[in-house]
């Protein structure tokens, strides 16, 4: 019964935002979903506690729009249970594709080839690995030399239509783009090793 109320509390949320409810790919500018996103957040904490940085021009990813929005509010839930603000969302471009990353500012979280489960929590990081795998990337993680974690989805681009520009401010090194030195690489939990 539980998970019939929650069921229909997102269905009433998709519903106000203008989502559709889960279901195939699509080609989708993620500026405009992952921008709404941390607007959200920022409307339900102190600004400060989230910031956004865009390294990336307009860029199309073949996704699922809701389950991107439910993974990168997995990821940032995480953030803030796990670690310390601010947490950073940082989308960056490579040849390949595009880097969504979501880091705090530590302690460490706890990612890594065990994450402690316990009943229902636990699990954001494996939803998160089987999101990528599902659209063609990847997740990968590390700590960051402050100790705080970055996990970051790697998608293939469908195009980028315009040059790169800031949505608040250049990100940091070791905010989310990639390791820098330093910093180990610690291997995101296999969508294969789920019970």
């Amino acid at each position: 019964m539980l998970e019939q109320a929650l069921g229909a509390v997102a269905e009433l949320d998709r519903a106000v935002n203008g989502e559709k409810a889960p279901g195939a790919a699509e080609v989708v500018s993620i500026r405009e979903p992952i921008e709404r996103l941390v607007l959200r957040w920022r409307a339900l904490l102190d600004p400060a506690e989230l910031r956004l940085c865009w390294v990336a021009g307009d860029v199309h990813v073949l996704v699922d729009p809701v389950r991107l929005r439910q993974t990168l509010e997995n990821l940032i839930v995480n953030a803030r249970e796990h670690g310390r603000s601010p947490i950073t969302v940082a989308v960056s471009t490579a040849p390949v594709g595009v880097r969504i990353a979501v880091g705090d500012a530590g302690p460490a979280s706890g990612v890594g080839p065990d994450p402690v489960r316990n009943g229902r929590r636990g699990h954001g990081l494996t939803v998160a690995a089987e999101f990528a795998a599902a659209h063609g990337g990847v997740l990968s993680s590390w700590q960051r030399r402050d100790g705080g974690t970055v996990v970051a989805i790697d998608l293939p681009l469908v195009s980028s239509l315009h040059p790169g520009r800031p949505f608040a401010h250049r990100c940091p090194p070791g905010t989310g783009g990639a390791p820098v030195a330093g910093e180990a690489q610690v291997p995101a939990p296999a969508a294969a090793h789920i019970a």
